[in-house]
């Protein structure tokens, strides 16, 4: 006999104030709701916002039916930069069609060749930083996670022809995560924003308008090289465009240059500052804890010794756990989300349709009895134990779980790897939650200085 559901509870109102904190200050905002409320908390609206911090009901999320838990338009927040072909906004047979063409670019057999360049990509970077001078991590890490991206998407290195795609990423993303805009594309629709700007002929520097100039610059470029692979062949080339232009589905059906420009602007945005994110907060919890990182340095150290470095390194039990261990305690994405398109259960909660549904990570990760002292910093429980996916989620779960998550792990392993065995950091200023877009990241772009070699 299923027992009755329970009601959730809430705030009887939540509104435009309530919305504009979960943009600027979601943190303090998540941890009050959690206070007053539990775990999970039904937040009024046009839709009724339902977040899920208890893990039978993530699991059950994870897990439901993907007719009824839409993940498209939950995330149309992002159709205005990353388009509607994106695979964060398809559902049902378009999003299963898409996956299986993308899946054979992250086969683990050709990732292993790319470990060469990420970890060359991550010395060339270490060796520019100067000795005494403040500088921001983000910075530093978007430009190495951004020619990993360029390097393995596109098959090309410090080559001429690929510098205005670098400059133009490069001035992108701060402008597409400006929490103002994302603030807009909340209240008014991701595609309505960037259909107003796309209108814009006024020269005035407002972030928007830039971001849609930006936006349709790279179209151009990435239709050019579309184009211009498809005129040359795809040879033997193990880069993921080709791959991507080489896939057919089983009709014998190839991606568009709509699709193909929609996921790849996916990978080369969601992809690289993602990654980037991940190494700043592991960074800065290394150096709020010194005695894990001079573990962590000596388990690199070892593993870089041997000619089959790449391979060594890759698999180092201590440094994933720090990186588990620091997605837990600060998860890049706070909330995974869905619409219900029918009532279902979801633990023992009974959810309307219409809501948008939301696995709380924050709230998941930072569970007592889950995770003791959920506040400290402990890569060590990572090894003693193994949690379920609806236990610690942070490339979110089930079906839709990230595609490009184990290129993911691969990269930002080995950029770590590089960067605390060939720099001595000190964090240089406190470091405070701040929005990024969808993501969390450290205010700054956590500030640090180089002290020694």
């Amino acid at each position: 006999m299923t027992d009755a559901p329970a009601p959730l509870p809430g705030p009887a109102r939540f509104g435009a104030w309530g919305m504009a904190r979960f943009v600027f200050r979601p943190i303090p905002l998540l941890r009050e709701l959690q206070a007053r409320y539990g775990d999970s908390v039904l937040l009024p609206g046009r839709p009724p916002m339902v977040w899920l911090g208890e893990p039978d009901a993530v699991r059950d999320l994870f897990a439901g039916d993907p007719e009824v838990l839409l993940a498209g338009p939950a995330n149309e927040v992002m159709e205005g930069v990353l388009g509607r072909g994106s695979m964060f906004l398809l559902d049902g047979a378009a999003h299963r069609r898409e996956r299986r063409l993308l899946m054979p670019a992250f086969h683990g057999a050709r990732m292993r060749a790319w470990t060469a360049d990420i970890r060359r990509a991550a010395r060339e970077e270490v060796a520019r930083w100067p000795i005494g001078a403040p500088f921001a991590f983000l910075e530093a890490m978007q430009a190495v996670t951004l020619e990993v991206m360029v390097r393995n998407v596109f098959g090309v290195d410090g080559a001429a022809s690929a510098a205005p795609l670098r400059e133009r990423l490069r001035a992108l993303i701060p402008l597409a995560q400006d929490p103002l805009l994302f603030l807009l594309a909340t209240w008014f629709g991701s595609a309505r924003v960037r259909r107003f700007l796309d209108r814009w002929t006024l020269p005035v520097p407002l972030p928007g308008v830039r971001m849609a100039r930006l936006l349709r610059e790279l179209d151009v470029l990435l239709r050019a090289e579309f184009a211009e692979r498809r005129l040359a062949g795809l040879d033997q080339r193990s880069d993921v465009l080709s791959t991507l232009l080489g896939a057919r589905d089983e009709e014998g059906r190839g991606l568009s240059d709509e699709e193909l420009r929609d996921e790849t602007v996916t990978l080369l945005i969601a992809g690289h500052d993602t990654s980037a994110i991940a190494l700043c907060w592991a960074l800065h919890h290394l150096l709020a804890n010194p005695e894990v990182l001079t573990r962590l340095r000596a388990e690199v150290e070892a593993a870089a010794a041997p000619e089959d470095a790449d391979d060594a390194l890759s698999k180092l039990p201590y440094l994933d756990a720090v990186l588990q261990e620091s997605m837990r305690l600060t998860p890049l994405v706070p909330v995974i989300q869905r619409v219900t398109r029918a009532p279902v259960r979801l633990g023992r909660y009974e959810v309307p349709a219409g809501a948008l549904v939301m696995a709380h990570t924050w709230a998941v990760h930072h569970r007592p009895e889950l995770y003791p002292e959920p506040e400290r910093f402990r890569p060590e429980r990572f090894l003693e134990r193994k949690f379920g996916p609806h236990e610690h989620f942070p490339f979110g779960g089930g079906a839709r779980r990230c595609a490009g998550a184990a290129f993911a792990a691969l990269s930002t392993k080995l950029v770590l790897a590089e960067v605390v065995r060939g720099a001595e950091l000190v964090a240089d200023g406190p470091v405070t939650v701040e929005r990024r877009g969808v993501l969390l990241a450290p205010s700054g772009g956590l500030r640090v200085r180089r002290v020694a070699p």
